[in-house]
């Protein structure tokens, strides 16, 4: 009795593996997009919780300051830091320090990883950063609530603030391209270089500095928005375009204590 032997599988034709490959490009086209939007989204939230941190820290250096805001900068200071230094310390005058606002609510954090964001790799390009400073995204508003001050000068307190809820005094910065113009919307400003932070960002009453000088501003970091922290300890990812820096409709520049400047503190 003869048995019959089986068949030899076949192996697929050259044509059926170009449209097996063809397929897999396709869906990975469409995944790739999705799940860059998921790693930016995951990368905004870890953001807003650093930066949430930062806010927590700031408040309550403030209620250990008679209701004073910490300044955003502060020369003069003959003390020593208990924390390797987050930003430079280089002051006017030799024994002296010139102190940062990450350094004075440092203390009340205790983390160098809350000042970091992610993609931010270079500091500012303008002052040399020491340890986390290189990573840093995070500005402070300035001038109308982070001051530079001299030694023992007077900041900003809170209890004046009338609408602490609307009044942003941290949040995603950046130096951006372009001058101000009123045919460019905030929503629309492009940072120099996405591996730049900026430690402060600028508000429209820093006249000059804002227009051309330093263009720090607040930056749409995250899909089309930026993490904004407040006064009253609340955060939100709202569009910088939202935030007052121009008449939406206009482009003219928002005037300091304009019921929509969302920095205004009276």
């Amino acid at each position: 009795m003869k048995i019959s032997g089986f068949k030899r599988a076949q192996g697929f034709t050259l044509i059926e593996l170009l449209v097996v490959i063809a397929i897999i490009a396709i869906l990975a086209g469409m995944l790739l997009p999705a799940l860059s939007k998921a790693k930016l989204k995951a990368q905004a939230t870890k953001t807003m919780n650093n930066a949430r941190q930062v806010s927590l820290g700031s408040k309550l250096y403030t209620d250990d300051q008679d209701s004073r805001l910490t300044a955003l900068a502060m020369d003069g200071l003959q003390l020593s830091l208990n924390h390797d230094p987050i930003m430079p310390t280089n002051g006017a005058a030799a024994g002296e320090l010139r102190v940062y606002w990450t350094d004075f609510i440092f203390p009340y954090v205790k983390n160098y990883k809350v000042f970091e964001v992610p993609g931010i790799s270079l500091g500012d390009g303008r002052n040399p950063p020491l340890t986390v400073g290189s990573k840093m995204g995070i500005g402070m508003n300035h001038p109308d609530l982070g001051i530079w001050l001299a030694a023992n000068g007077n900041s900003v307190r809170d209890i004046t603030i009338s609408r602490p809820s609307e009044t942003i005094i941290f949040g995603d910065a950046a130096t951006i391209q372009q001058d101000y113009s009123p045919t460019v919307q905030p929503d629309a400003w492009l940072p120099t270089d996405a591996r730049l932070g900026r430690w402060l960002f600028r508000t429209p009453s820093n006249t000059i500095y804002f227009d051309t000088v330093d263009k720090a501003r607040i930056v749409n970091r995250w899909n089309g928005r930026a993490n904004a922290l407040f006064i009253d300890g609340h955060s939100e990812a709202m569009p910088a375009g939202k935030m007052g820096f121009q008449d939406p409709v206009t482009g003219v520049k928002i005037a300091q204590r304009d019921p929509r400047a969302m920095w205004d503190v009276f």
